[in-house]
């Protein structure tokens, strides 16, 4: 059976053999998939706009994803997150959204 890795001499070999001791995640043992989970995707509505803000506002004010201005307030945010120009969904759990 051919390998399906192909190795230019000692060095690749080497850094291959490192790559394969390195320490592997690991999934916590308690959590387990559901398939009973009540998420939603759905388009979201001018009503979520404080769930919407409370997630996208701490992430614009960091300035480290968006290139928007750190200091948008809430009403041009949620204009430019949700206005009638974008498609938006939510994902909800229970009634609650969660993320945008």
């Amino acid at each position: 059976m051919a390998s399906l890795f192909h190795f230019n001499g000692r060095q690749d070999r080497a850094k291959w053999d490192s790559l394969s001791r390195a320490p592997k995640a690991s999934i916590a043992s308690d959590i387990e998939p559901s398939l009973d989970s009540s998420m939603l995707i759905r388009r979201a509505e001018r009503g979520d706009a404080d769930a919407v803000w409370s997630i996208i506002g701490p992430i614009i004010a960091a300035g480290e994803t968006y290139a928007l201005d750190r200091d948008m307030t809430k009403e041009p945010a949620l204009q430019c997150w949700m206005g009638s120009d974008r498609e938006t969904f939510a994902a909800e759990d229970d009634g609650v959204v969660l993320g945008t």
